[in-house]
């Protein structure tokens, strides 16, 4: 008979075997920091990035253990940037939207009746009665003429500036898919009407328009094909209307002793807002959630609940002949021009303006995202100018955990080119001083 099968052996482990070749280098790492204790900067650090050559200096405050523990809690080596460097604010420690820049380029004087600029100011249109429409793909530098010369009054245009609409006085709407070069008409509305206001969102997907005595149009298919809405309310003498980046909130004022307009749903259903007034200009942040508006022989009036309850501003000192006002993308700068006044200019919201430029008839005026671009134009007879609000024109640095609220004396080491003055002072806290040559 056939035996057991005997137990299993185990063999000695074999030799390792020989190590693989090395793999390929990384990626270099992020560009590391140069510290400086008290031998140098005091408890300060630069930061440097080779891409552009700028260099910031950052102050370095010791870590707490609770509200600021920075990189490392209690260490010397944490690093916060408190100084700041924006575009300023109104008035005269500021400098924001004081400086303008007469634009001849575009040759005869014209009466401008409506200008648009991109998100980020590069490209810009104008329009004006009697005329061609202008283009700047400059920032507003130069200007070339495109489409036919008809009675402009209307223009807006998406954040890329790609997308382009305009209107004319009985006439149609037009539009435009490559930056304002080339413009076709928009024959889906078959009556003619005179356009006063265009509003384009940031996609240049939702726009608005609103026709004189007539209805509120809207589209969603890039100004191609237009609905009447807010039928409801009747014919009105809509003078502007105004949209959210994303098309869901919309306004619309009128110079008919009428109240201001709203709608949340791409302009589907409004409903009644603010006194009646003879309503003039409106606009409002990317957001749709601060909106300023002006009415005719009165004041300003500001929104930060998306149109839903309105505040009388009379910072502006009388009451004037508003005609248009213009907010950045996170509503912070603001412009507003009115005819037989100066342009004035807000950087904290609308809650106050201060007047700039000359006392002219202005009844244009628009600008960038970001707020550092502004153009605006005479109504009657005139030319276009520019503002730019740059650190290398008229901007502010503050250093100090810098705010737009410092008021006029700054806090304790901010510092401002005075253009009037051409002096750089700085204050001590309670009063600006000039520094010596």
């Amino acid at each position: 008979a056939t035996g057991s099968t005997g137990a299993t052996g185990t063999g000695e482990t074999g030799p390792t075997g020989a190590t693989g070749s090395t793999g390929a280098t990384g990626s270099p790492g992020i560009i590391g920091i140069t510290a400086l204790g008290a031998t140098g900067l005091s408890y300060g650090a630069t930061l440097t990035a080779t891409s552009n050559g700028y260099l910031q200096f950052a102050y370095a405050i010791g870590g707490g253990t609770t509200n600021t523990p920075g990189l490392l809690p209690g260490s010397y080596s944490d690093i916060f940037s408190t100084q700041t460097t924006d575009y300023g604010v109104a008035g005269p420690t500021g400098n924001y939207g004081r400086n303008w820049v007469q634009d001849t380029s575009v040759g005869s004087t014209k009466s401008w009746q409506g200008i648009a600029i991109s998100a980020s100011g590069q490209y810009q249109t104008a329009v004006a009665s009697s005329s061609t429409i202008y283009i700047s793909s400059n920032y507003g530098k130069n200007w070339t003429t495109t489409a036919s010369s008809l009675n402009w009054i209307s223009v807006a245009m998406s954040a890329s500036g790609q997308y382009q609409t305009a209107g004319i006085t009985n006439g149609n709407i037009y539009i435009s898919s490559n930056y304002g070069t080339t413009w076709n008409i928009d024959t889906s509305i078959t009556s003619t009407y005179t356009w006063t206001g265009i509003a384009v969102s940031a996609s240049g997907q939702y726009q608005i328009a609103c026709a004189l005595n007539n209805y509120i149009y809207i589209s969603s298919n890039y100004g191609s094909t237009w609905t009447p809405t807010n039928v409801s309310i009747g014919t009105k003498l809509w003078t502007q209307v105004a949209i959210s980046a994303s098309g869901q909130y919309q306004t619309a004022t009128s110079t008919s002793s009428s109240n201001i307009y709203i709608s949340s749903d791409y302009g589907i259903t409004w409903k009644t807002t603010a006194s009646s007034l003879s309503w003039r200009g409106i606009a409002m942040s990317a957001s749709g959630q601060y909106q300023t508006a002006n009415a005719t022989g009165d004041y300003i009036y500001i929104s930060s609940d998306y149109g839903q309850t309105w505040t009388q501003d009379t910072s502006v000192g009388s009451t004037k002949s508003w005609n248009r006002v213009a907010i950045s993308a996170s509503g912070q700068y603001q412009v507003a021009v009115s005819s037989s006044s100066n342009i004035y200019v807000s950087s904290n919201y609308g809650a106050t303006w201060t007047s700039t430029a000359l006392s002219v008839n202005w009844f244009s005026v628009a600008i960038s995202a970001s707020g550092q671009y502004i153009t605006a134009g005479y109504g009657i007879s005139g030319y276009i100018y520019t503002c730019y609000n740059t650190i290398n024109a008229q901007g502010v640095i503050n250093v100090g955990s810098y705010t737009t609220a410092s008021g006029v004396t700054g806090i304790a080491g901010s510092i401002y080119y005075d253009t009037t003055t051409t002096t750089l002072k700085y204050s001590n806290g309670s009063t600006w001083n000039t520094i010596g040559a």
